[in-house]
């Protein structure tokens, strides 16, 4: 490991206005990515063989995609997606969990210029009157429904039928929906050439639906601008992912902002390799994230603090886990302090390098992340300092501080609700968090700073749930 794992975090902080302070790194924000689309095609042609993302079949076996293939089959996907009605206006619904297919079907609308709209698999799967489903499909209007099997899916397709003109499918096709393995691939296809040439940093990549904690779910318009700018600053605060593609084992979903914008993200933009983890923590299904582990080391780790506390039992598998581990990364809410103290004793305890334990700040509409710890040893509770290009503004709210952001990783609104949209920024653009935020040291604020709870006391379970709902979570 001879790359940096980190930049020296440097903050510049100004008095402004009546008791506000702005936050900003030092570091200017490097040139980035016109999208995601075109980090796919640059990555496949510098490394086809290489894989992009591996899925457990059962058992031993696992279905293995490279980057070249996937780019041939993501304008496969891209060609069906455009001779079937979908645009900019009509954005591909995905109702699935994660997957190759999945992947396959985000990269083909991501080349297409096509907005993806994916839906947690539980308003499908479990809802009885599918309610938050058909909303968000009466205000996202999509021409094309990606759903991984018509049986599982079935009566939550049957219940948006009359919404979404045409069904595409995991495997062969049916008669009611055409199938993934039946797509034709023709290479530089004329109507998909055209489409990727228009994409631009605004382009909207995705409209993800936050969870309704607190009414209807509202719809967050994500650019790639805004997902390749949070990317760069990634590479920019961790500079070993320069030149390390990064290897993920993760079950984080791609529905929610941290497991596909952040997680997957980080592994499309760096030419890494993603292995779909199918376990869950807590429960018997968390095997399957011990198996998982167990086949491959990987390079970095995310996960709530339910899934680190299961990873802690048995020392060989802490061995290998922490192999070639460069960081571990907490989310979804806050880590009780003896297990992160027990975290880091054990991986001073079995690794031959140090492996700092580090977390952040974030929401959906900030694709996700605003704040990030980029030193060896971060307090406990410490979320870092501003991403390279991001500027925090803290504003009293009571006793506490409000965090405000601006950056090219903040949304320019929720899709279809100008009230919403309006009511999100204050008077100079600045996107209101709602969430609190204070620094670590008042005299340096290079040392970061802690988060302080929702202005409105909400509080999140050690899985990264909230009591009512799942958005995503702000560690």
């Amino acid at each position: 490991m001879t790359t940096e794992t980190f930049a020296v975090p440097e903050v510049i902080a100004r008095e402004y206005r009546a008791g506000e302070t702005t936050l900003k790194s030092t570091q200017p924000l490097a040139p980035f990515a016109p999208s995601m689309a075109h980090l796919l095609r640059m990555h496949a042609a510098e490394r086809p063989d290489r894989m992009i993302a591996t899925e457990d079949l059962g058992g031993d076996d696992r279905q293995r995609l490279t980057w070249g293939e996937a780019r041939r089959r993501a304008d496969a996907i891209a060609a069906f997606l455009l001779a079937n009605g979908a645009g900019p206006r009509r954005p591909l619904l995905v109702l699935s969990g994660n997957s190759l297919d999945h992947l396959l079907v985000m990269l083909g609308a991501f080349t297409a210029a096509v907005p993806v709209v994916p839906v947690t698999p539980a308003y499908s799967l479990l809802s009885k009157d599918f309610a938050r489903l058909q909303g968000i499909v009466s205000v996202s209007r999509p021409g094309v429904v990606f759903a991984a099997g018509e049986i599982e899916f079935g009566p939550a397709l049957d219940a948006i039928a009359g919404f979404v003109p045409v069904r595409l499918l995991s495997g062969a096709s049916t008669p009611s929906a055409t199938g993934l393995d039946d797509l034709p691939h023709r290479p530089a296809d004329p109507t998909v050439e055209r489409a990727f040439s228009e994409l631009t940093p605004n382009t909207v990549a995705k409209i993800m639906f936050t969870s309704g904690s607190t009414g209807a779910p509202k719809g967050v318009i994500t650019t790639h601008r805004m997902l390749c700018s949070n990317q760069q600053g990634f590479v920019q605060v961790w500079p070993f992912l320069a030149t390390e593609p990064p290897v993920l084992v993760d079950w984080l979903p791609w529905s929610h902002v941290f497991g596909g914008n952040h997680v997957l993200g980080m592994a499309l933009a760096g030419g890494g390799t993603i292995h779909i983890d199918g376990g869950r923590p807590g429960g018997p299904v968390f095997q399957k994230t011990i198996d998982a582990l167990s086949g491959v080391a990987p390079t970095m780790h995310f996960n709530v603090p339910l899934g680190w506390a299961a990873l802690e039992a048995d020392r060989e598998f802490a061995e290998h886990f922490f192999s070639r581990l460069r960081l571990m990364f907490n989310a979804g809410a806050s880590m009780p302090e003896p297990l992160w103290r027990r975290l880091k004793a054990l991986a001073a305890d079995v690794a031959d390098h140090p492996v700092p334990l580090i977390s952040g700040f974030g929401s959906t509409e900030t694709a996700p992340t605003v704040t990030i710890a980029h030193e060896p040893s971060p307090p406990y509770g410490g979320i870092g300092t501003p991403m390279p290009g991001v500027t925090v503004k803290l504003v009293p709210a009571g006793e506490k501080l409000e965090a405000r952001v601006k950056g090219p990783n903040v949304f320019p609104g929720y899709y279809e609700d100008e009230v919403a949209t309006t009511a999100a920024f204050d008077d100079e653009g600045f996107f209101k968090t709602g969430d609190a935020l204070s620094l670590v040291d008042p005299g340096n604020p290079s040392a970061g700073m802690r988060f302080g709870g929702r202005l409105g006391e909400n509080f999140k379970l050690t899985s990264g749930s909230w009591p009512r709902s799942t958005p995503w979570p702000t560690p």
